[in-house]
């Protein structure tokens, strides 16, 4: 039995949800009667999953709903032996220079000790960060991941799709956001516009603001597409353009997924995936799972990535990471 909980930006509940970890294909969705959806980042050739709604209810505080005991923790964690994050992204910078890539997000983690499983977590993150998308996903063969998202990847209202561009980032210790990010940012939007556009929508690029996340500031555009009346969705072929999106992967997109997979040197999981609610109206809305860990036994494990492009400078980059995995180490590491 999986479980599911979550809540939107600027909500103060909780959507709980149980049940059985349903595989499916995108264009299945479309007639369900409702899903908490989850997709880990390994796109290509692997199903998404979902819990059903059936059943799901609202609650203020998930702590006294959930039971450590249901959890699904792994005793034992993979220790890949990550490379050193500065050579990483130096040999990155020279694929750049070769012509072979325009960006590559490139990532790594953190292990810090713990004494298990707080249920108080959720709640704790839903007040240091209103504005973000809170959810805690627990299943066999997945694990037990926690996130405070930024980010939206997709979501439906009637017949306008939204996405965010949320790319060019910058630890705010080291100034404020500049050409580089600019160009980061460039990169994504293009990309989700075009991967709209190609699907019939058209697209419209709303004005660049800046999206603050404890140390780190993001720059944001809403990037949204409509509709026409007489064109239905491909949810499966939109979800496939845009997954991975440039803010999580890289672009060209195959590329640079052929170099994450080959350098990064472990498997991502759900992070860089995306999860959220699918309604069976047809609305739904998806968030990149981002600001997040995998909990293990008396393990946490922190999740945080950086884009590549040329100009970037291995030691800013590596200082960019801990500043997102502080965003969560800050709150569930934090002792009373």
């Amino acid at each position: 039995m999986a479980i599911a909980a979550w809540s939107y930006p600027f909500s103060s509940t909780f959507t709980l949800a149980r049940g059985p970890l349903v595989p499916f294909a995108w264009d299945e969705l479309v007639q369900s009667p409702g899903y908490f959806v989850v997709q880990p980042f390994a796109a290509t050739g692997s199903p998404c999953f979902g819990i059903p709604l059936h059943g799901a209810k609202q609650v203020d505080d998930l702590g006294p709903h959930l039971d450590p005991k249901e959890l699904y923790i792994d005793e034992n964690r993979e220790n890949e032996g990550l490379p050193p994050f500065d050579a990483l992204v130096q040999r990155a910078l020279e694929a750049l220079h070769l012509g072979t890539l325009h960006k590559v997000v490139l990532s790594r983690y953190s292990d810090h000790a713990i004494e298990g499983f707080q249920p108080q977590w959720p709640r704790l993150l839903r007040l240091a960060y209103p504005s973000a998308f809170i959810a805690l996903l627990s299943a066999p063969h997945l694990g037990t991941w926690i996130t405070a998202s930024p980010e939206l990847f997709l979501g439906r209202h009637q017949e306008v799709l939204s996405s965010y561009s949320l790319a060019g980032t910058r630890f705010t210790a080291y100034g404020k956001l500049g050409e580089k990010e600019r160009i980061e940012q460039q990169i994504v939007t293009r990309y989700i516009r075009q991967v709209f556009e190609k699907h019939g929508m058209g697209a419209r690029v709303k004005p660049t603001t800046e999206h603050q996340a404890g140390q780190v500031a993001h720059l944001l555009n809403v990037v949204e597409g409509l509709l026409t009346k007489d064109k239905d969705l491909d949810l499966a072929g939109l979800i496939k353009g845009l997954h991975p999106t440039p803010a999580v992967g890289g672009f060209p997109k195959h590329q640079a997924i052929k170099f994450i997979r080959e350098f990064e040197g472990y498997d991502r999981g759900l992070y860089t995936g995306f999860m959220g609610e699918f309604a069976h109206q047809g609305n739904f809305r998806y968030y990149v799972v981002l600001r997040c860990a995998r909990i293990f036994h008396k393990v946490l494990r922190c999740f945080a990535g950086a884009g590549i492009v040329q100009g970037s400078v291995p030691s800013s980059e590596l200082a960019e990471t801990d500043a997102k995995m502080d965003v969560i180490r800050r709150v569930l590491l934090s002792r009373p």
